[in-house]
């Protein structure tokens, strides 16, 4: 009888210690792990209402991007390894098929221009300033900031001369402005008889000049002005 307890305990021991082997997935599953595509188009994409946006399919299957509104026509199509430009409007995301799943991707407003006036001279910090001397350099910048300055409408009113548009290196339109009011001194003179009321308290003259940005696509509508200031025409 002791020897068939100890047997019985060894069996005991063996038992308490066996880890059975994983089971095998069902086919069914497996399959489906495989099949579980990767989202073709990073979710870090930025999409941009009331515009044109691209994107790039990096996976092995068409991509199509819908409407959450309207998902019985894409806005647009992509083929495996293409990018493809297309519209946005209103949406405030939209939905990325691929196979038989799909992801949604914000969309952000499109944001109204900017615009930055600098001035680069210092000419007008002297306590007499000459017409004649603002005349001849780039007294101001104008830089338009914008994601699709292609779709803005630049416009600029005052006594100035403007060149440009120059790129800088964020891509934005960089304008130089000069001030433009008489080419002679008798003209001048012409200009201070008409503008009397322009003339500040400390004899100095003062000429508004403005830029407006209209972006054509959201009808956002953008004004910044500055001044320049001026004593008399020349030395």
């Amino acid at each position: 009888m002791k020897e068939q307890l100890a047997l019985l305990n060894k069996k005991l021991e063996k038992v308490k210690d066996y880890v059975p082997p994983p089971k095998d997935k069902p086919k069914d599953e497996t399959k489906e792990e495989q099949t579980k595509l990767q989202l073709p188009i990073s979710l870090k994409q930025t999409f941009i209402q009331h515009t044109w946006n691209t994107a790039r399919n990096s996976g092995t299957v068409p991509t199509y991007i819908y409407d959450p509104r309207d998902r019985s026509k894409p806005i647009v199509v992509i083929p495996p390894g293409q990018e493809k430009k297309f519209d946005l409007t209103d949406q405030t995301e939209v939905i990325v098929a691929f196979g038989s799943q799909e992801e949604k991707i914000k969309v952000g407003p499109n944001k109204p221009p900017e615009i930055n006036i600098q001035r680069v001279t210092t000419k007008m910090n002297a306590s007499d300033i000459y017409v004649r001397e603002l005349q001849r350099i780039t007294a101001f910048t104008v830089t338009i900031i914008d994601a699709r300055p292609e779709q803005l409408k630049v416009s600029y009113s005052g006594p100035i001369s403007v060149s440009g548009p120059q790129k800088d290196t964020d891509g934005n339109s960089v304008y130089n402005v000069s001030l433009r009011i008489a080419a002679t001194e008798n003209q001048f003179d012409d200009w201070v008889d008409k503008n009397e009321q322009l003339r500040e308290a400390d004899g100095r003259y003062k000429a508004n000049f403005f830029f407006t940005v209209v972006d054509e696509r959201t009808k956002d509508r953008v004004q910044v002005g500055d001044s320049f200031f001026f004593t008399e025409f020349s030395k």
